[in-house]
């Protein structure tokens, strides 16, 4: 550390000891300081991005981590790349598996249709066999037809699915999108209440019953998740117990 960082940690501790703070609390004021201002901003940027990289790592070592996977791959491109970049990320990774799940499905088509095409052919010679045997003729033909409306409805079915899958994904974007902006709001009224607020002018940092409040105001967010979860439990629950006769077990 140069002399003029130095002179100004001096700085710091003369006025605060001015104020009537303790040795212990100026000493704690130096050393957040110290944390802070000791690394530029590129420094803390690159430590964030290595604790993320870290936690991700950490997460791929649990089997059936799916979710804590994508929230920790979210939390380190978001951070080092930008927002943006995760959705063009995201984005390219869904048509991705899109187009290899397609390809999976065209692959299964053509081995369908070959089995068809097959099955016709058999079909065919067995007609050119048994011209005199009408019954038999009659039957292979409905069973050509049976099969090419079942290959009809199977690829409206691919079609149909396929057009869900997007509308399900645009409108799962949507959603995170509202989620991102109603959080970055409900947080930034506690930023709001901590800069503007009576927290730090009337030392309420010291009341533990208001540190137990802004802890709960944080983790209110991630509560209430659970909390909807555990509603729509019980209701579905009751709405599937309520009215059920009673004496069907007696």
């Amino acid at each position: 550390m140069n002399n003029i960082y130095i002179n100004n940690l001096q700085q710091v501790a003369d006025n605060l000891k001015k104020k009537g703070y303790s040795n212990d609390e100026i000493n704690v004021e130096i050393q957040e300081l110290m944390a802070v201002y000791g690394c530029d901003s590129e420094c803390q940027k690159q430590k964030e991005i290595k604790k993320f990289k870290e936690n991700l790592v950490k997460q791929k070592k649990f089997v059936n981590n799916e979710e804590n996977i994508k929230k920790a791959e979210k939390k380190l491109l978001t951070f080092q790349h930008g927002s943006q970049y995760y959705k063009e990320f995201m984005k390219e990774k869904v048509s991705k598996e899109f187009n290899e799940f397609k390809n999976k499905l065209l692959r299964e088509n053509q081995k369908y249709n070959s089995n068809f095409n097959t099955k016709l052919n058999y079909y065919k010679n067995q007609i050119n066999h048994y011209d005199n045997t009408s019954v038999l003729i009659n039957m292979k033909i409905d069973e050509k037809v049976k099969l090419e409306k079942q290959l009809e409805q199977y690829n409206k079915t691919v079609e149909t699915n396929n057009r869900k899958s997007y509308y399900e994904i645009q409108q799962t974007d949507y959603l995170f999108t509202i989620r991102k902006v109603i959080l970055f709001c409900f947080y930034l009224l506690l930023v709001i209440y901590f800069v503007k607020g009576p927290f730090f002018k009337n030392k309420q940092y010291k009341n533990y019953k208001v540190i137990a409040l802004i802890m709960l105001y944080i983790l209110f967010p991630y509560v209430v998740n659970y909390f909807v979860l555990f509603l729509r439990f019980s209701y579905n629950f009751i709405r599937r117990n309520v009215g059920k006769n009673v004496y069907n077990n007696i």
